[in-house]
């Protein structure tokens, strides 16, 4: 209100309430329902976005209580495909991953204890044996026949070094044991071969299991040149990349494909005239690994060439 003091007149402003008192309280009422729903909104959503977040984590987390009970055939199934898809993929592969481990490593123990089972019963008397060569050494030099007796000690030899407590030995020392097979088989086959051996002195210290070039050498021989009369064997040691790399060539009349392909891909179902090259491969494979073992190729002129991958370890770090 606004009074002039020169008329006396009086200017009065009225505005209108908008709102009436009642209308407030509605608005006031409907604004906190609304206020109420969208908070209950968000709390669903926040509850589905947990559920969906949480609830994988939980199956996760039940998978791998599964797995550590002995389980491993556990699968999740699953078609997400964002972070936590990729994580239920991952744990899939990871469990078929460890159940093959598994599987290889029952088979890997399943043959190591066949192979010791085999050298148990390899040791059973050997004192018979041994006195049974000696008696046919003194045969020999008894009846002046130095081929018995040169057998008779080749053999025993062989024999020992075969069930002795150590299953390692210096490639100078597998040389030797070759040497004395070569010297067996040359009586036998009357000396329709030779052999040469080319292995560099700083490789005769090399550690290898015991006798595994004999069956290289054997199959190089009975498979290879006991038809020829002018037969041919090397045996060749070098080192490849830190392996060694030991090599067994001859002339004969090379191996059969289908045994070729079986010793490149390292198939154990190999025919039993090769069980030899089959047990050499085994063995190795079994100490070091799938890289390791043996490989085979026909050379030009129908020949053939055996080698043999280890990995390349010397005595002062072995403790076998």
């Amino acid at each position: 209100m606004t009074r002039n003091e020169g008329t006396g007149l009086s200017l009065i402003l009225q505005q209108p309430k908008t709102f009436s008192s009642q209308v407030m309280d509605t608005f006031y009422t409907v604004s906190i329902l609304m206020g109420l729903m969208c908070l209950l909104l968000c709390l669903w959503c926040a509850w589905l976005l947990s559920r969906h977040l949480s609830q994988p984590v939980h199956q996760l987390d039940e998978a791998m209580g599964e797995i550590k009970k002995g389980n491993l055939e556990i699968h999740m199934e699953t078609d997400r495909e964002d972070e936590l898809g990729r994580l239920t993929e991952s744990f899939n592969r990871m469990t078929e991953e460890y159940r093959q481990n598994l599987v290889r490593s029952v088979a890997r123990q399943r043959e190591l204890n066949e192979t010791q089972l085999r050298m148990m019963q390899a040791q059973l008397n050997p004192h018979f044996l041994y006195n049974t060569l000696d008696s046919m050494k003194w045969l020999g030099v008894t009846h002046h026949v130095p081929q018995v007796a040169t057998l008779a000690t080749d053999l025993a030899v062989i024999l020992r070094a075969g069930i002795s407590g150590s299953e390692f030995i210096t490639l100078e020392d597998e040389l030797e044991l070759v040497d004395r097979y070569i010297d067996i088989q040359s009586l036998r086959f009357e000396d329709r071969f030779t052999c040469e051996i080319d292995v560099p002195d700083r490789l005769q210290s090399c550690l290898v299991p015991k006798l595994v070039l004999q069956p290289l050498v054997e199959n190089a021989i009975i498979h290879g040149v006991v038809d020829r009369e002018d037969g041919y064997i090397k045996l060749q040691a070098e080192e490849q990349e830190g392996d060694l790399l030991l090599s067994v060539y001859d002339n004969g009349c090379g191996i059969p494909p289908d045994v070729l392909a079986r010793l490149n891909s390292k198939d154990q179902k190999i025919p039993g005239e090769h069980l030899g090259l089959f047990n050499v491969s085994s063995i190795i494979r079994l100490h070091f690994g799938e890289k390791y073992g043996i490989s085979a190729e026909t050379t030009p002129g129908d020949g053939s060439c055996v080698r043999l991958l280890l990995p390349i370890q010397k005595k002062e770090n072995n403790n076998a």
